[in-house]
């Protein structure tokens, strides 16, 4: 009666009929997550590449800017030198050649707003003073005048250059149909562009002083640089507004409308965004336009998107397709899992229900519970024992485990300059007892004592300890291991630790840093491959040589500080 109630009260929950190791269900809700999680890291990676692209043609876009601004600073200065008349403009050879190209461009910008004047007077009638006064602030004049027929001043847009009044009249001779004289060398520095009325008798006469050349040579000198420099393979349009919103030069298609569909963007100095045409999509680098260390307008480049909506969908579908090849693998996977664990719990719960059926033997073990009480103080004994050793053990494995997980992930490292002898007088410090023990006499020589790099002085000390420990282990029945801090070769910091051991066995010079490498009997071979990714992650070198039987110099070359 009593093995029979055990037997019912002990049925096994994994016997056969009960709940297998994992359920269909339970996989699907992995897959989900699993596929959900390649999906989401998928599309982080599209959108980083995405602004990685877009960060590239925004810099193009500065570029091409900065490219303008820089022709445009050299032909305003070479415009201003002129109009300023000074000295070495009028020796260069080629000064001449920029004088006439110059007045001529400011002589066709003058008489167009001349030809304007004479026109709106035409078809609205007679301009009052403020209507030129207007138009002589908008353009940076410093004077308008309208003569009637006599040659007499009709109107004004302000008071005229002093001494101008009375001869204005004869500036533009009966036959002559244009007057023109820019750069004026009077005091003052005052110019006119004099332009005979097709409308109508008299004439229209602009005067502008050396300020307004200066302004009028900023849009020159742009344009002409925008034609020049600004223009390339990519670009669809550019376009230069001055600071009162005005365009001066646009080259390539229309500027983006109110109608079409703007997406604004962070930009460095400037501001960035992207709107789609009928064919592209168009990207829009603005930036202010600098001369002479100022601010005079604003420049807008767009750029073809193209190329990089090319690449985007390139990578859109490379990534897409190992998304899909991943989850694939990642579900056949969980299948194998779920079709071997199964098998297994199977036959666990086969063993099961077999030792289910000895329960009933275990009646008779009671009789020797007495007998098993008397041996129980011993067996503690010796189950401490090897609790001890499994300790041992235990924190051999983790100091083990500790050295993988240093290999796989060497973690950010703390930089600083610091002193290289000062670094390794520390570490002799920590050895010197135990090259002592062993035997060891410790040589230093610091040829470059004031060496500095900028290191992460905790993991260089550990690359530098392994090798050191690397030595002692080397040396047998005592010897020498020597220290030294070299400044060859020039840019490098360079230690050798040196020691008389028994050297690299031939043929194994090219397997020590190797992880799994190791000549010794409970070493798992990751002191010098951890050293030598130590080194390589302070941007330096590890060199070796070694002579059977003779010994063996390890050298670590770091970059001296500032290089």
């Amino acid at each position: 009666m009593e093995l029979s109630e055990e037997k019912g009260g002990n049925e096994p929950a994994g016997a056969p009929g009960g709940r297998l190791f994992l359920q269909p269900l339970s996989i699907a809700i992995v897959a989900v997550v699993v596929a959900a999680l390649f999906f989401v890291m998928a599309m982080f990676d599209v959108r980083r590449v995405e602004h990685t692209l877009l960060n590239v043609l925004e810099t193009k876009g500065v570029a091409i800017i900065q490219g303008v601004e820089h022709l445009a600073e050299l032909r305003l200065d070479r415009f201003q030198a002129i109009a300023e008349n000074r000295p070495y403009a009028t020796l260069d050879p080629s000064a001449l050649d920029h004088l006439f190209s110059a007045q001529e461009a400011l002589a066709e910008e003058l008489i167009a707003v001349a030809a304007d004047l004479d026109r709106r007077a035409a078809s609205t009638g007679p301009m009052t003073g403020e209507e030129l006064r207007a138009v002589q602030r908008a353009e940076s004049l410093a004077a308008i005048a309208l003569l009637d027929a006599a040659g007499e001043v009709a109107i004004t847009g302000g008071p005229l250059p002093e001494g101008m009044a009375a001869r204005i009249g004869s500036l533009l001779q009966p036959h002559e149909e244009i007057a023109v004289n820019l750069f004026s060398r009077e005091p003052g520095g005052i110019g006119y562009i004099g332009l005979r009325r097709k409308a109508g008798a008299g004439a229209v006469f602009i005067f502008i002083d050396r300020e307004g050349i200066r302004q009028w040579g900023i849009r020159i000198a742009l344009r002409q640089a925008a034609e020049e420099g600004g223009w390339r393979q990519g670009v669809d349009y550019l376009t230069l507004i001055d600071s009162q919103g005005r365009t001066i030069a646009h080259f390539g298609a229309p500027p983006p409308s109110a109608a079409d569909d703007v997406e604004g963007l962070a930009a460095g100095g400037g501001r960035i965004r992207r709107f789609a045409r009928e064919t592209a999509t168009i990207l829009e680098v603005a930036e202010p336009l600098r001369l002479q260390e100022s601010v005079v307008g604003e420049a807008r480049v767009g750029l073809d998107t193209g190329s990089v909506d090319e690449l985007l969908a390139e990578n859109r579908r490379h990534i897409f397709l190992s998304m899909g090849l991943m989850i694939g693998l990642g579900l056949l996977a969980m299948g194998f899992l779920y079709t071997n664990q199964n098998r297994h719990l199977r036959r666990i719960q086969e063993l099961r229900n077999r030792l289910h059926q000895t329960e009933r033997l275990s009646a008779m073990g009671r009789l020797a519970a007495g007998v098993a009480h008397e041996v129980r103080n011993p067996l503690n004994a010796v189950s401490l024992a090897v609790i001890r050793t499994v300790r041992r053990e235990i924190a051999r494995l983790d100091a083990t485990i500790e050295e993988f997980l240093s290999l796989a992930r060497p973690g950010r490292l703390a930089l600083r300059p610091m002193a290289v002898a000062d670094l390794l007088k520390s570490i002799l410090l920590l050895v010197r007892a135990e090259a002592e023990a062993r035997g060891i006499r410790i040589e230093t020589d610091w040829e470059d004592p004031a060496a500095s790099a900028v290191i992460d002085e905790n993991r260089m000390r550990q690359a530098v300890l392994n090798l050191i420990k690397n030595a002692f282990e080397a040396i047998e029945g005592g010897g020498t291991l020597k220290i030294a801090v070299k400044n060859r070769p020039r840019n490098r910091v360079v230690i050798a630790i040196t020691d008389t051991g028994a050297g690299i066995p031939a043929g194994a010079q090219d397997r020590i840093f190797t992880p799994d490498y190791t000549t010794k009997e409970k070493g798992v071979g990751l002191g010098l491959a951890i050293a030598l990714q130590i080194v390589r992650a302070h941007d330096g070198e590890m060199r070796v040589k070694s002579e059977p039987d003779r010994g063996t110099t390890f050298e670590i070359l770091l970059p001296r500080k500032g290089e």
